[in-house]
């Protein structure tokens, strides 16, 4: 089992990062190894900008709306699709940030807006036709996640927002009301059947291993350690104690570490902060709302199409600024099994590592034996430990604070 999965990978990561001409050869050579995954790349030279027709339909600054790649040229690989001459169907699937469905709610409700959310509650209200390509995910898992139900408040904002894209394009109010209510029923229901569901304990455990590696690269902010000890301490605390390597964070954390006073994202994790755990949850939530498109770009919400394009839009320049961070360069996904694989294009952890530290920490061994152990680990314990570190370390009275 270990050797085949890390076969496909070896596989995958090859025709990656392999030129366009040897992408396709090595995709018909290990036909027989990886028939069951789709590939979406991006490739500059004969990719496709797919995401061009709805970008011009929305007339959104491109900065606070994108796909998760570091470049919007794609070309797939399937089974079924091994030609630039293949037709394929897509369809759109944009994700708005939590404080964008808030906006929205707001403004329905009679309060003032101006500035920029303003701005992008008027331009998606010109669009009605969009209504069923967004994606309330953000809003609805970072509230409903871990309580296992929709409250009525969540579904009244939820109805907000549909009520304002279709009022303005319907005479009769009762026919956007109609409208909006089955809008509102169809988006319940498909969040109801998610939180009943096994892949609710997988995000909520992903959330669980974002929030306990952003509260250990807090604590590690607070550390005298050179930069490379700090990602080594990030590694360690990664494999041993939450059993999860995940070179996203890892990657959010190298530059962190480098680049500190550039990087606003994590602005507000300083010394006196009454709330600094519900500030670092805070940012969790914005890792995971981004992490989540990955899963989303293995989705077909419509049957019979071949490719998801994935776009995010929210007016968070920190959130923004993270994202440039983990651009992929491709994503790989199994059609049988669901599960996915991204490919980022930075690779600044690896960069600081040795060989030795690579194959330490990331040699199949380690990775399975993480894999069999993860579900014997208490994240609850472990993130309230965390917790209570933080909280001491980052009152103004704890003396030893800044001493690694």
């Amino acid at each position: 089992m270990m050797d085949v999965y890390f076969k496909e990978i070896n596989v995958l990561q090859s025709i990656i990062d392999a030129d366009y001409d040897d992408k396709f050869v090595l995709y018909q050579n290990y036909f027989d190894v990886i028939k069951d995954y789709a590939i979406t790349f991006v490739d500059d030279k004969v990719g496709k900008n797919n995401y061009k027709y709805m970008l011009d339909v929305l007339q959104i600054d491109s900065q606070y709306i994108f796909s998760p790649f570091h470049s919007n040229k794609l070309y797939t690989l399937n089974e079924e699709f091994v030609s630039s001459l293949s037709p394929m169907l897509y369809f759109f699937d944009i994700s708005l940030d939590t404080n964008i469905v808030s906006y929205i709610d707001r403004f329905q409700r009679g309060t003032d807006l101006d500035g920029k959310p303003l701005e992008m509650v008027k331009r998606l209200g010109k669009h009605r036709q969009i209504a069923s390509t967004i994606n309330l995910s953000p809003y609805l898992n970072e509230n409903c996640l871990f309580e296992g139900q929709i409250n009525p408040h969540y579904k009244e904002t939820i109805y907000n927002f549909f009520y304002y894209l279709n009022k303005f394009h319907h005479r009769w109010s009762f026919i956007a009301k109609r409208k909006s209510k089955k809008s509102t029923e169809m988006i319940i229901k498909n969040q109801e059947f998610l939180l009943n569901s096994p892949l609710a304990d997988i995000f909520k455990q992903q959330f669980k291993i974002i929030y306990s590696s952003v509260l250990m690269i807090a604590l590690l902010n607070l550390s005298n350690s050179n930069k490379k000890d700090k990602i080594i301490k990030l590694i360690d605390f990664m494999a041993n104690d939450i059993k999860a390597m995940d070179i996203c964070l890892l990657e959010i954390a190298a530059v962190y570490f480098v680049k500190k006073q550039n990087l606003s994202f994590f602005g507000k994790l300083q010394k006196g902060k009454k709330d600094i755990v519900d500030i670092i949850k805070n940012l969790s939530w914005d890792i995971f709302h981004l992490r989540y498109q990955e899963f989303l770009l293995s989705v077909k919400p419509v049957k019979g199409i071949d490719v998801n394009l994935v776009l995010f839009c929210t007016l968070d320049k920190r959130l923004i600024e993270i994202q440039e961070i983990i651009k992929l360069k491709a994503i790989a996904y199994n059609t049988k099994t669901g599960n996915y694989y991204p490919f980022y294009q930075s690779e600044q952890v690896m960069k600081m590592l040795s060989k030795e530290e690579i194959h330490k920490y990331f040699q199949s061994e380690k990775h399975f034996d993480r894999i069999s152990t993860k579900m014997n680990i208490d994240y609850d314990n472990v993130i309230s430990n965390l917790e209570r570190s933080v909280i001491t370390s980052y009152s103004k009275s704890y003396e030893g604070a800044n001493k690694s």
